[in-house]
């Protein structure tokens, strides 16, 4: 009850504020694709693409005195789109190219751990396009400080395995 029809969610998501917000912070992107806005400054951008989608400019819509209200948005509800308009393609390439330093080192030797921290990243990045998680600090170092740890220990244990086949 408290969902609601999930079917109805489903095909209503391209109508849903999230959907929406993500859109138009998408079009703030596009306008500085290169280098971005600069960091922080969603909230004091976004509202001129906002204006544009009056579904989430307003609070509500009423018959007698047209739309109502003006929703103020922080975050866009997809950390990797607001990542982009903030910090442009060249910040965004430089974060994720050591992330993917840190995911892939790794991967020396395949197993059934360093499958398992890719789903983890896999995941983390899939509820970071939905949801705005890392725009807290404490979020961003656990998630830094766990995917370093859990890479630095699958590389040792990939070395411990080799020197147990070198030795004699």
């Amino acid at each position: 009850e408290r969902f609601g029809d999930i079917g109805e969610t489903i095909e209503t998501a391209d109508q849903d504020a999230r959907a929406i917000s993500t859109q138009a912070t998408w079009e703030m992107t596009q306008d500085r694709l290169a280098l971005g806005w600069g960091g922080g400054s969603f909230r004091y951008i976004f509202p001129m693409y906002q204006r544009n989608y009056p579904e989430i400019y307003h609070y509500s819509y009423r018959e007698d005195r047209g739309w109502v209200g003006r929703r103020i948005y922080r975050y866009a509800h997809n950390d990797i789109v607001q990542f982009i308009a903030e910090y442009g393609a060249v910040g965004s390439g430089l974060v994720l190219l050591a992330l993917l330093w840190i995911l892939f080192s790794a991967f020396h030797t395949f197993s059934f751990s360093a499958f398992f921290l890719l789903v983890g990243f896999a995941a983390s990045m899939s509820h970071a396009f939905l949801d705005f998680i890392f725009n807290s600090p404490a979020y961003w170092m656990a998630f830094l400080g766990l995917l370093t740890a859990s890479s630095k220990l699958l590389q040792m244990e990939a070395a411990r395995k080799r020197n147990r086949r070198e030795m004699p």
